[in-house]
Order: C-alpha cells, then sequence, then structure tokens
C-alpha cells in the first residue's frame, strides 16, 4: 500500500504529455497565422505592382501625345517657310514691274535683305531646335526603350510572382492534409486520454478505500465488508464500506476522491452530507448513520487542509491521515 505513489509518476507523465501537445497546436496555429500574413503581403505587392503598371501606361500614353504635338509644330513651320517664299517670289515680280522706283525698290531691297537676314537667324535658330529636338526625341525613345524593357522584367517577375504563389498554393493544400491528419490524431489521444482517465479514477478509488480502511485500521476500527462506490438517482458516494468501531459500534464510512482536493471540494461535500436530501438518499440505498466521512487526495494542498478542519472532514492522502475527521455525522 505504501509505494502507491508510482500512480502519481503516471498521472505527471499525462500532464506533460498533454502540456506538449498544446505547445504543438499553439505553434501550428501560430505557422498558420504566419502563412496567411505572407499571404495577405503577396496580395498587397500583387495590388502595389498593378498600380505601377498602369501608370507606366499612362506615362507611354502621354510621351505618344507629344510626339505627335511636336510632329504638328513642325508641319506649321514647314508651311510659314513656304509662305514665306511666296513672299518673296512676289516682291521679285513687283521689282521687274517697277523700274522706274528703283531707289525705293533698293530701299525696299535692303529692308528686305535685313528681313531675309534676320529670317535666317530665325531659321538657323529654328534649325537648333529641330536639332534639339531631334535630340530630345532620341532621348524620348531611349527612354521609352527603357520603359519597355523596365516592363517586360516587371512581366517576367508577374511570372515568377504566379509561380511562386501556385508553389504557395500547394504547400497550403499539403499544410490541410496535415492540419487535418494532426486532429485527426488529437481526437485518438483523447479518446486514449479518456480511457486513461477512467482507468486512473477506478485505482483512486481503490487506493482510497485501502488508505482510509488502513487509517481506520490503526483507530481500532473493523471492516465488515467490502468497499464499494454508490451512484443513483443523481447522487454519488466514491468509496462506502461499513465498520465496526473501537466500542462495538457500527458506523458508514463515506469518502470524496480527488485528485488535488481544493477548499471548494472540501466545502461542497460537507455541504452534501449536511443535506437531508442527500441523506435520505443514503439511508434509501442502505448506508444508515452515523457517518464517517472523509476525502481522499493523491495530492494535498494546505488550502484542503484548512477546509478539512473547518468543516470536520477527515482528509487523507498517499502517506496516511492528514486532518482527522471531527466525528461522526
Amino acid at each position: 500500500m505504501e509505494g502507491m505513489p508510482s500512480l502519481g509518476e503516471r498521472v505527471d507523465r499525462l500532464e506533460a504529455a498533454l502540456a506538449q501537445l498544446a505547445e504543438a497546436q499553439a505553434r501550428a496555429e501560430a505557422r498558420w497565422a504566419e502563412l496567411g500574413q505572407a499571404l495577405a503581403q503577396t496580395q498587397a505587392r500583387l495590388d502595389r505592382l498593378e498600380a505601377a503598371v498602369e501608370h507606366l501606361e499612362g506615362a507611354v500614353a502621354r510621351l505618344a501625345e507629344a510626339q505627335a504635338r511636336t510632329e504638328t509644330r513642325l508641319e506649321e513651320l514647314a508651311q510659314a517657310q513656304a509662305r514665306t517664299e511666296a513672299e518673296l517670289a512676289r516682291l521679285a515680280g513687283r521689282v521687274d514691274r517697277l523700274e522706274e522706283a528703283m531707289a525705293r525698290l533698293a530701299e525696299a531691297q535692303a529692308r528686305t535683305e535685313k528681313r531675309v537676314g534676320r529670317l535666317e537667324e530665325a531659321v538657323a535658330r529654328l534649325d537648333e531646335a529641330v536639332a534639339r529636338l531631334a535630340e530630345a526625341q532620341a532621348r524620348t525613345e531611349e527612354r521609352v526603350g527603357r520603359l519597355e524593357a523596365a516592363v517586360e522584367r516587371l512581366a517576367e517577375a508577374q511570372t515568377r510572382t504566379e509561380e511562386r504563389v501556385g508553389q504557395l498554393e500547394v504547400r497550403m493544400d499539403r499544410l490541410e492534409a496535415a492540419q487535418a491528419r494532426t486532429e485527426a490524431k488529437v481526437d485518438r489521444l483523447a479518446q486514449e486520454v479518456g480511457a486513461l482517465q477512467r482507468i486512473v479514477g477506478a485505482s483512486m478509488e481503490e487506493e482510497a478505500a485501502d488508505k482510509v480502511a488502513w487509517v481506520l485500521g490503526k483507530k481500532g476500527y473493523r471492516p465488515l465488508g467490502e468497499a464499494w462506490a454508490v451512484r443513483n438517482g443523481g447522487h454519488e458516494v466514491d468509496v462506502y464500506f461499513p465498520m465496526e468501531g473501537p466500542g462495538g459500534e457500527r458506523v458508514s464510512v463515506l469518502v470524496e476522491v480527488k485528485l488535488r482536493p481544493s477548499r471548494k471540494d472540501l466545502r461542497t461535500w460537507a455541504q452534501r452530507l449536511a443535506s437531508p436530501g442527500f441523506q435520505a438518499w443514503l439511508r434509501e440505498k442502505g448506508l444508515e448513520p452515523p457517518y464517517l466521512a472523509y476525502v481522499y487526495g493523491f495530492r494535498i494542498y494546505r488550502e484542503a487542509q484548512e477546509a478539512a478542519q473547518e468543516t470536520g472532514i477527515g482528509l487523507v492522502g498517499p502517506n496516511g491521515e492528514v486532518v482527522p475527521p471531527a466525528g461522526p455525522l
């Protein structure tokens, strides 16, 4: 009987296994949350990429419009040059017809030459402007070329992103399958734990009966029958056995079994024992007073000891009696 603490080791190992399972589940949920964040970041990057492509398309359209406007201006300049040349031709005709106004024509010719000089300067400036425009056009074409290359690189990056998204979807499918297997294992483990709890509960009731009988035997009590559990009609007694006291009196020993009895457990057991309905049920089942009440716990804490002293309920642990009962009820 004194070697029974090996049951505590089994319970400790069970609790450690349950804690490890909880930690594994928490890590799986954390990985799932990290995967959801990675998906959200990928979607945000795709949205920014789409906006950038739309911006580049707008820039290319504006460049095309600017090129069209440049070509229109060059055409207007050519028309102005043609009109100037026509004006000069008409001036030459007037010189032929107006020989008597040679002096005036000479003056007009001088003025015309000045105008032609200014026109030549304007044409030179126009040539420079055209040259600058050609350079600007070349730079524009170069920038458009770089833009096209950037768009191609962007398309390649988009393709790689789509491939990575596909790989991520495959990994998600695998993760979901692994999660399903984990849940199935957890279900099986819960069934095994439930079965083990039932086994542990029955073992603790047997240990409680042996330990309380041993404690009372040292006080001169003698068992009058086997220990057994009474459960019916919503009431229960974990361990009951009749005993004969040192003076020959008959008592009914009632034991409540808890793994770690708390203050609340002691008080609840005391209230049940004092309940007229519970006492009537005990007598109905053949459990006659007086009653000697105990609580057996595998681990005993100070609060349980204090509650046992307050309520008058006896408290027994694996090493024997911790608090004796105040007396029969």
